[in-house]
């Protein structure tokens, strides 16, 4: 009979295998062999002859185990065991295997590892910055480890400012996980790199200077130099020229918590005041300006450094990583608010970093802050001035918002720049209500070290009542792109059907702007009225 039975079984796996079908071979599990029990209590237990088992070549409990249920239907009906016997025999098997299999070694894939591999290859990208109204270039040094990813790090200004000695309160938790800004020079860049990894930093930031190259960071990698032993846990990159002001007015200090030898590290000197205490002829002192900033620690922001690939012939660079594609590049546009009343504002693209505090409102004088900042003269003795109030406003401009008109004759740089040369910590231009809110640009270098955002009118007139003020950034990805397709609406289409489908998809885009929608309406009502003027209405 069990002649029969097998000859069965192997026509039936072969008629099987021709036909095709898939037959699923039994998985290997690994068993640990301390945890086995003796073949003896196990057969014992069953009430199996071990002779019977000896003869099929089952020596160990690993032998009987490996059997499947084909095999005890088979090797059970020999030796006539009943249904009921042989599901008691699977179980205990089974039982057995369970207790004793080996955990699994699971290999885990990080499916982003080709895309990671290729991300910490890159050598250029971008610094964003939280609150910023722009991101910044930085080059990756030949040394160090891979930029941080996904991680937001508190900026903070290197003590001294050029990161060439032990970092001043190095054994707080100032430094610790965070982004360090040095300038350059004074040291290489491996000095300063050890500095920043010895106070705990995972960044380090160092700034170029606008008389040298702006490339990578080398710690004798890129020569034929012998390579400088350089921290593997922090990684280093240089930013270019034009974002140092930016970036050192965002970076978080301790000049306030720590007195007067802070204080000195991060005050410019005038020169001849420097000379002269150099030489013993003046004594040395500490000479705090408030133009100098910051003038508030929550002004400190966090930042981000994400690598970027550039493809040639396209005008962009972008994220590998779809996490870091994410990052808003820049704060541009958000809600100026002014005694509980709120207004939209769009931010300038030179860059800078919006306060996140509370600022007093002054007035500039005269109203288009064309003129330039005003001489020794007239801040002293008061004659001269560009106006009978300028003494007043120069007092109060450090450190505030600062409120000028469009026009005068002067563009918006010229504004910014007399802006940050009297210390002010934001310049808010009114716009004309016919015209757009429109991002305003610098059209080169230096560009103004002040933050610089538009408003129109009716923010303006609240504005100049006075008090206190406060900026929020918009939710990404903002609206200054909105403004800027409803100044790409003009001129208005000449047929009606046309202008109303233009007026109810501007409507449909901008429908939670009040401020949107008025200049939407105002700007079709006006094409009426040209047309009107023109006889073709």
């Amino acid at each position: 009979m069990a002649p029969l039975w097998r000859l069965l079984f192997l026509i039936t796996a072969v008629v099987a295998k021709k036909k095709g079908v898939q037959v699923r071979n039994k998985e290997k599990v690994k068993l640990d062999e301390a945890l086995l029990p003796d073949l003896k209590e196990v057969l014992a237990e069953l009430d199996l002859d071990a002779t019977e088992l000896l003869a099929l070549g089952i020596e160990t409990t690993r032998q009987f185990v490996s059997w499947g249920r084909s095999d005890v239907n088979i090797h059970g009906t020999d030796m006539g065991w009943d249904r009921d016997r042989q599901k008691v025999i699977n179980a205990k098997i089974l039982s057995i295997r369970e207790h004793a299999a080996k955990a699994k070694k699971i290999d885990h894939v990080d499916p982003l590892h080709e895309l990671r591999r290729e991300r910490n290859a890159l050598t250029y990208g971008r610094v964003f910055v939280k609150r910023s109204t722009a991101s910044f270039e930085f080059k990756k040094a030949w040394f160090g480890a891979s930029f941080p990813e996904d991680r937001e790090m508190a900026l903070v200004r290197a003590l001294p400012v050029d990161g060439c000695a032990p970092l001043m309160f190095q054994n707080t938790s100032l430094y610790k996980g965070s982004a360090v800004l040095a300038d350059r020079g004074g040291c290489s860049f491996v000095d300063k790199a050890w500095h920043a990894h010895n106070a705990g930093a995972s960044l380090l930031l160092v700034i170029n200077n606008p008389d040298t190259p702006f490339d990578r960071p080398t710690a004798g990698y890129a020569t034929d130099a012998e390579p400088t032993p350089s921290p593997d846990a922090l990684a280093v990159g240089l930013v270019h020229q034009d974002a140092g002001p930016a970036l050192v007015r965002a970076a978080s200090s301790v000049w306030a918590a720590h007195g007067d030898s802070a204080v000195e590290l991060t005050q410019t000197r005038a020169p001849w005041r420097a000379f002269l205490e150099a030489h013993g002829l003046l004594k040395k002192s500490v000479v705090v300006d408030r133009r100098q900033g910051p003038w508030d620690v929550r002004d400190a922001t966090t930042v981000r450094a994400v690598p970027l690939k550039c493809v040639p012939g396209r005008p962009d660079c972008s994220p590998v990583l779809e996490s870091e594609k994410k990052v808003l590049p820049d704060t541009d546009s958000g809600s100026l608010v002014v005694d509980d009343e709120s207004f939209e504002f769009v931010s300038a693209a030179w860059g800078g970093v919006l306060p996140d505090r509370p600022l007093t409102i002054v007035v500039a004088t005269p109203e288009h802050l064309c003129a330039e900042p005003p001489h020794w003269v007239c801040r002293t003795l008061s004659l001269l001035c560009p106006g009978p109030n300028y003494p007043a406003f120069y007092a109060k401009a450090a450190g505030a918002l600062v409120v000028a008109k469009r026009g005068g004759g002067c563009a918006f740089a010229v504004k910014a720049r007399h802006a940050a040369s009297l210390g002010a910590a934001v310049l808010v231009v009114e716009q004309r209500d016919e015209e757009p809110l429109l991002r305003m640009g610098a059209r080169a270098p230096p560009f103004p070290q002040v933050v610089g955002v538009a408003v129109r009118s009716k923010a303006g007139r609240a504005l100049r009542a006075g008090g206190v003020a406060s900026l929020r950034a918009a939710e990404a990805p903002g609206f200054a792109h909105r403004w800027l397709e409803l100044a790409e609406s003009a001129p208005w289409p000449v047929d009606a059907g046309n202008a109303g489908k233009l007026l109810a998809s501007v409507v449909e885009k901008n429908a939670g702007s009040a401020e949107r929608l008025a200049f939407a309406w105002a700007a079709h009502a006006g094409r009426a009225t040209e047309l009107a003027a023109r006889g073709e209405l």
